[in-house]
């Protein structure tokens, strides 16, 4: 009769953890903060500090043809919303988001 290897009672993580190296010093910069997605994220994402961040929920239909036309013109899906944005605003007499953003509030 094989007998199953007996299974440790505590499992030793040590030599698996990634140890960070130190930080270094970093200068001193004259820079506006600037906020980045979390770490979790496939790639750091630079908001400006008076942007905000929302869900929209979309169809894949929808989704994948927005997908389509922003890599047919080299731009984001937030630049094809942000277009559509500023075709509410000024078809209801609104300032565009541009000239929004170069409000100061």
């Amino acid at each position: 009769m094989n007998a199953k290897p007996k299974r440790p009672a505590v499992l030793d993580l040590g030599n698996f953890l990634v140890k960070s190296a130190p930080a270094a010093e970093a200068a001193p910069s004259s820079a506006p903060a600037i906020d980045a997605a979390p770490e979790s994220s496939k790639a750091a994402v630079v908001v400006a500090p008076d942007s905000f961040r929302t869900s929209v929920y979309f169809s894949r239909a929808v989704h994948d043809k927005l997908r389509e036309i922003a890599f047919g013109e080299r731009k984001t899906i937030t630049d094809l919303i942000n277009e559509g944005l500023d075709h509410v605003l000024t078809s209801r007499h609104y300032a565009t988001t541009a000239e929004l953003r170069g409000k100061k509030h």
